[in-house]
């Protein structure tokens, strides 16, 4: 297939995602409100009940006496009134790199089963920094990891929750700053609420499946999603990856999920959430693969949360068992595509496993009505993102969709009818999915279900350099969007899915798209605008072509929703979920306007065309292709050949040179050229005239993979730039292969 660039754009968007977590505004504060001296409505209320769901403790205001009689006596601190703010008998705590501490009197819970939950607002004034919450010296309290206040003079709303046996009477928690620690670090903390309840079947473990099996809706997938619009991810939690340990729900910093989340999700408008499942380290050897029935349950929990809360739908999946970042970092988990596309032992090996884990999962959930849709797996690829990939990888993954398929349909119970999800190669993609779907390899055999049960899985991240590329990438972030280059684009994605699935009766959801709100929150009006901008345009050119837009949601830069309550921050947050909503509701659509044609240039490789995108159809326009013929294909294959641009202007950004050999189908042969500011990455060759304004590229140096170049029968050259809309911001007026 003809390919599309994208450097490493889809493995920036995971990074991007990864980054995220280590700014996550996930603060959890327990204070102690029972102590001697304090009022008396801020003790405990005695236990009762038998099992039952019982307020013990609450409390929704400050209580100083509380917590001032317990704080370290090294941290400078008092209550102060906050002018012009609304707020009363605030704390205020300072000290360098030090901690504010608290006790909690729980002896009436000590060896009992509680669960607790918990908020606190926090400001912190004069610097950006992190601060953490830590119970200290009890293993039955981990600590809710550390969180990075992105901005100062600003309140943040957080929470969490616990639940667990009690182990000590007296946990102490600690506020402390986590970094920079030689400097002094004011903050004020206030508002905390705090509900310490005895545990639920739900909440202790207990089983929170249907006990009978649930009603089916009898609809096909597109009937179903009739009435559904706005979709949600609850990401980077239960997704979340200890490795090499295993996947725990807190390893990325977001809190554990409650009631309260789903309750805010389903306020703010959502009808439907994906719920990402990574199953690593819960799985034990061959043969059985057998999975730990505690993480089972605590997905049918998470589950439970979103349908208590009137949620539509929800999605699980196998998520991060594929994940493959880079080719020298391996899988971390058992989906091991990488090796399975040169092992043929291997990828049965592998195909066994999905359809054993699948039919667990499917088994544990077969009561479940239809609103309780599977995802087959998630982003899998062997390093390359699916970039440039073979036939044989989109055919290995469709083996391993039917294999989850078909496990999943005989598992039993409501399964025989449930929707399930399958994704393309990589980043999913439109093209990449449409190019499968042309070879008849992207739907796995439903049998009798036909195409009426299965959903094609999308995700859009388009242009990755807006939304995933990390501030330091080799292409980093930009903040800009909206040519109509873009938008056509946008337009023709979106209909690709329309044309090729809607048209035909089969469901499509973009199960991830998405932009980094907090890396923008504080940046000027125009880059905000900008960023509603394209939220608006893919959410409505989505659900103008009956596509169904899920957001991704990690709890960090792409954080709409607060995890403490379900519902956003004043801000650029709250203006996206807003937007987003309006544009899902009333969607107009977008006006496409003429497509670009190549600039006219001179010199013996002729005009140039546009390359193609994944699906060999689609245009790309930041590419310009050559196809080598006559005296030109001898040239190129000649001992010193030369590439000689000259331009208009000198380069601002990424240059890509590659070959295609189309004859014996290769596609993709990629070496960057220029860096991300136009720079020449290696002077050996490749140089820059300024005087003259021209590129001289040695193939030989130059190219990937020479040796196997210079005996293809038929070639092309492409050279990709990524400075603006199309390779005509390059700025081409000759090119001209020729020998010293």
């Amino acid at each position: 297939m003809k390919k599309k660039n994208v450097w490493s754009f889809a493995e920036a968007k995971f990074q991007a995602k990864r980054r995220s977590l280590l700014a996550i505004i996930v603060l959890a504060a327990i204070i102690g409100f029972s102590m001697s001296g304090c009022d008396n409505a801020a003790k405990d209320k005695p236990i009762t009940g038998n099992g039952e769901e019982t307020v013990v403790g609450s409390y929704d205001a400050y209580a100083p006496c509380a917590v001032l009689s317990n704080l370290s006596s090294s941290v400078n601190y008092q209550i102060v009134n906050l002018p012009g703010e609304s707020r009363t008998n605030v704390m205020k705590v300072t000290k360098p790199g030090g901690q504010a501490a608290a006790l909690y009197d729980l002896a009436a819970y000590k060896g009992k089963d509680i669960f607790i939950e918990f908020s606190v607002d926090v400001k912190r004034v004069g610097a950006e920094g992190t601060l953490n919450w830590q119970v200290n010296n009890n293993p039955e309290f981990p600590s809710v990891d550390k969180i990075t206040i992105a901005q100062s003079d600003v309140w943040y709303t957080m929470g969490s929750s616990w639940t667990g046996t009690l182990v000590t009477q007296y946990p102490s928690f600690y506020l402390s700053t986590y970094e920079n620690n030689s400097d002094n670090t004011t903050y004020y903390i206030d508002n905390f609420s705090i509900d310490v309840k005895l545990v639920t079947a739900e909440q202790d473990g207990g089983d929170p499946r249907p006990a009978s099996p649930e009603t089916m809706s009898g609809k096909t997938a597109m009937q179903f999603f009739a009435d559904i619009k706005a979709g949600w991810n609850l990401g980077n939690t239960l997704d979340a990856v200890s490795v090499p340990a295993k996947a725990t729900e807190t390893a990325w910093g977001n809190s554990p999920a409650t009631q309260k989340l789903f309750d805010g999700v389903k306020e703010s408008g959502f009808d439907i959430v994906r719920i990402p499942c990574t199953w690593f380290g819960h799985i034990g050897p061959a043969p059985d693969y057998t999975i730990d029935e505690a993480r089972l349950k605590r997905v049918a929990q998470v589950v439970g949360y979103a349908k208590t809360a009137g949620i539509k739908a929800m999605i699980i999946n196998i998520h991060h068992d594929g994940n493959y970042t880079q080719p020298e970092k391996g899988t971390w988990g058992f989906v091991d595509f990488a090796g399975a596309v040169n092992n043929p032992a291997k990828k049965t090996e592998i195909e066994n496993q999905i359809s054993k884990v699948w039919t667990q999962i499917a088994k544990y959930f077969e009561n479940y009505g239809d609103y309780l849709i599977f995802e087959t797996l998630n982003e899998v690829h062997s390093g390359n993102w699916g970039n440039g990939a073979s036939n044989n990888e989109q055919d290995i993954l469709f083996d391993w969709n039917q294999a989850a398929l078909s496990a999943i349909r005989a598992a039993g119970g409501n399964n025989a009818a449930r929707f399930v999800a399958v994704p393309g190669l990589g980043g999913t993609e439109p093209d990449v999915a449409v190019a499968a779907n042309d070879r008849n390899k992207l739907l796995p055999n439903d049998g009798i279900n036909g195409t009426d049960k299965l959903i094609v899985s999308i995700h859009y991240y388009a242009p990755p350099q807006y939304t995933v590329a990390g501030i330091t990438d080799p292409y980093p972030l930009i903040h800009t969007w909206g040519s109509q280059a873009q938008i056509n684009s946008l337009i023709h994605e979106m209909a690709l899915l329309k044309t090729n699935f809607i048209d035909n009766g089969v469901a499509v959801y973009i199960g991830e798209w998405g932009a980094p709100t907090n890396v923008r929150s504080s940046m000027n009006k125009t880059v905000k605008d900008t960023h509603l901008n394209y939220i608006k345009s893919v959410a409505t050119t989505a659900r103008v072509n009956g596509v169904l837009p899920i957001y991704w949601d990690d709890g960090g830069d792409f954080k709409m929703l607060e995890r403490s309550n379900g519902k956003p921050k004043t801000g650029l947050w709250k203006d996206v979920l807003d937007t987003m909503m309006d544009a899902i509701n009333n969607p107009t659509p977008l006006i496409p306007g003429g497509d670009p044609t190549p600039n006219t240039i001179t010199g013996n490789l002729g005009q140039y065309r546009f390359g193609f995108q994944e699906d060999g159809v689609s245009t790309n326009y930041t590419q310009a292709v050559w196809e080598l013929t006559g005296a030109n294909l001898t040239t190129a294959k000649q001992s010193g050949a030369q590439l000689v641009l000259a331009l208009n202007a000198a380069p601002t950004a990424t240059m890509q040179l590659v070959w295609q050999g189309p004859t014996n189908e290769i596609w993709w042969e990629q070496a960057d050229i220029l860096g991300n500011t136009g720079n020449v990455l290696n002077a050996s060759n490749t140089t820059w005239n300024a005087g003259i304004k021209t590129l001289t590229i040695k193939l030989a140096t130059a190219l990937a993979d020479y040796n196997t170049f210079t005996v293809q029968p038929t070639l092309n050259i492409i050279v990709a730039y990524y400075g603006g809309d199309s390779i005509n911001d390059l700025g081409i007026v000759s090119a001209n292969l020729v020998t010293p």
